[in-house]
């Protein structure tokens, strides 16, 4: 028994990409964030701590190869906290 394709189902896939690209369209991002109250979050001082905790665990680990170590300087914003001042 032989399967044919018909010209309705057989597509290719650059004309499903180009079909898809004519509708979709990707939503922009929030302009309305609120990036800066004027208040640093990070210092000098958090760097140096997350430095020394990262190279801490390297040393602790060093004879390990399965540990990853890195740093993140990411802050969590609330917007209630912002309203507060309730920075705990």
């Amino acid at each position: 028994m032989t399967i044919a394709k018909s010209d309705e189902t057989a597509t290719s896939p650059a004309l499903i990409e180009e079909d898809f690209e004519d509708f979709w369209e990707p939503t922009p991002p929030p302009t309305d964030l609120i990036f800066d109250d004027g208040e640093p979050l990070e210092s000098n001082r958090h760097r140096i701590a997350m430095n020394v905790l990262i190279r801490s665990l390297q040393q602790g680990y060093g004879e390990r190869d399965d540990f990853y170590t890195g740093g993140n300087m990411f802050i969590y914003f609330s917007r209630e906290q912002a309203k507060n001042r309730d920075f705990r």
